[in-house]
């Protein structure tokens, strides 16, 4: 793989996907760039759990694989997207930071470091935006990544001081000078021993003239791009986004900036450019925009819902994502395609808007409704719509209720158990199950006992409602048995073991000699011993003996 060149074009004139917890995975890296997007991030990972993992060639994926037990914790697709893809690591160690870099700086083009995040899980690990308290542990952190990494390295921050102040309010409390010194340290540090581009990301400050003196104090360290999201770090994705602030950074710096927080605004591909220009910025990032719009790195414009949802499971069946995941991703494109909330006005007779959560797809009303004529603003439970905030006004003479389906799609994604179940609600069974067909021929050639142990390793599962739908001899473990009274050799025999890294099951099947085992976990020794019986009827080549569809 050849490296980025040392000089800042790395990160220079660029369209990049922003890192994106559950959602910048292998398939939406991917579409991203088949779009049109330069650069892509993967989702945030925290630095054991790369370290616990092992690295895996998947010859039937063409992927590098990241695996602990049946978790895939980092998927490369090695051909498409290697020398474009940044791996954004969770650290509050220098020691761990640098294995980090040891062990997978072959499999990306850059390692970017989370030092910007305020929530509780990464400030009560001593990650992200704790790690700014701590300036010594932020230098070794930095400089010893930098010394061992042959691969761009970057930091994603917001600035803070000792007691997690804003720098801003440190400014007003007389306290800029110390915080001044203390990022000096750690970028001089950093820049004096890389032979990489260095960059940083920052939010804007409370006052324009402190988030100037803050970018020139870091351009003097020697960093070669500063990316700037142009709201406060207490601002969300309602407020404006400060793009004349972005500008004004633009023009004090001579080096590339990154302008990030566009979403908003941007509806189509000639608004990135139509940001970029605004901002004066070199390059731009986007996440929300791309997450509900995939399509919008096409220069030749949108494309629709389903051919983006379409091309997304396409992806998604052909690098065998998990369940979880695919369906986060179909349901921030559908956004409000999935139900819409209607109100009947004639029925409303207070003036205070009510929330409303969705439980599956029941409502639970909270407050009063809504008088005549006003918006029903609902929050959408996390699970199905990250608390998308929908703004409906339904028209006079509406039916009564709350709910009705707006797309028959929509409804069939919400109420999905599994992967099936989402590519049978856009007409996908037959990619997904081409894709699965291809995995299995391509396990089948590659079912030999591993040459330690001597197991058999099949990883593979399916729901648990497969098992409620069926009874009596239709179960793997009924058929197997059944195989073996036929063959006149001895029943299956079971060793169920308890997983206490992720509180999961996995079962070991014995059949006349041969060891079958599923690494993928189970929430229980019934799963588990029924998912091995599978495992095992697919190396002795018997799968054929178990009617209907089981995988996933």
């Amino acid at each position: 793989m050849s490296k980025p060149r040392n000089d800042g074009s790395f990160y220079s004139d660029k369209t990049i996907l922003a890192p994106m917890v559950r959602a910048g995975r292998t398939p939406l890296r991917l579409l991203a760039l088949e779009y049109g997007a330069d650069l892509v991030y993967t989702e945030e990972i925290v630095d054991q759990k790369i370290l616990s993992s092992k690295r895996i060639v998947n010859d039937i994926l063409h992927t590098i694989d990241y695996v602990i037990e049946d978790d895939v914790v980092l998927r490369i697709a090695t051909e498409r997207e290697r020398e474009r893809c940044v791996l954004q690591v969770g650290t509050n160690s220098a020691e761990r930071i640098a294995e980090v870099a040891a062990k997978v700086c072959n499999d990306v083009a850059a390692i970017d470091v989370n030092m910007g995040c305020p929530k509780p899980f990464s400030i009560m690990g001593g990650m992200g935006a704790a790690l700014l308290t701590q300036p010594d542990k932020v230098k070794d952190i930095l400089t010893s990544l930098v010394s061992v990494s042959s691969v761009p390295v970057s930091c994603k921050i917001r600035v803070l001081d000792k007691v997690g102040i804003p720098i801003s309010r440190c400014v007003l409390l007389g306290e800029f000078p110390k915080c001044s010194a203390v990022f000096a340290q750690i970028l001089t540090s950093l820049v004096s021993v890389s032979s990489v581009p260095v960059s940083c990301k920052i939010r804007v400050l409370d006052k324009q003239e402190d988030t100037l003196a803050l970018v020139k104090l870091i351009e003097k360290c020697g960093v070669t791009a500063i990316g700037v999201h142009g709201r406060r770090r207490d601002e969300r994705q309602g407020d404006a986004n400060r793009v004349e602030e972005i500008r004004e950074v633009a023009r004090a710096l001579s080096i590339p900036v990154i302008a990030n927080g566009g979403s908003g605004t941007i509806k189509e591909f000639k608004d990135i450019e139509q940001f970029r220009t605004e901002s004066g910025a070199s390059s731009v990032m986007l996440a929300r925009r791309a997450l509900s719009n995939p399509s919008i790195f096409r220069p030749e414009g949108l494309l629709t819902m389903q051919e983006e949802i379409t091309s997304f499971l396409r992806l998604a069946c052909e690098f065998d994502e998990n369940f979880t995941m695919m369906k986060y991703v179909v349901q921030r494109i559908l956004g409000n395609q999935q139900i819409k909330l209607l109100s009947d006005f004639h029925a409303l007779s207070s003036v205070q808007s009510p929330r409303t959560e969705f439980h599956g797809m029941g409502v639970r009303r909270k407050g009063n409704q809504p008088e005549k004529g006003s918006a029903a603003i609902v929050a959408l439970n996390a699970r199905y719509c990250d608390m998308l905030m929908l703004t409906l006004d339904a028209p006079a003479g509406s039916p009564n209720g709350w709910l009705k389906e707006f797309d028959a799609r929509g409804r069939a994604t919400v109420v999905a158990a599994s992967v099936l179940d989402i590519c049978d609600a856009w007409s996908m069974r037959n990619v997904y199950e081409n894709f699965k067909s291809n995995r299995q021929r391509g396990h089948k050639r590659k079912v030999v006992p591993d040459a330690e142990t001597g197991i058999h390793f099949i990883d593979l599962t399916f729901p648990p409602k497969r098992l409620r739908d069926k009874c009596g001899a239709t179960t793997p473990k009924c058929v197997l048995n059944s195989f073996c009274d036929e063959c006149g050799i001895k029943r299956p025999v079971y060793c169920c073991k308890f997983r206490p890294v992720d509180k999961r099951f996995e079962a070991l099947v014995e059949v006349d000699g041969r060891k079958f085992l599923s690494r993928i976990g189970q929430p229980n020794k019934k799963m588990a011993e029924q998912v091995a019986a599978l495992a095992a009827l697919v190396g002795l080549d018997k799968r054929g003996r178990l009617s209907g569809h089981w995988e996933e």
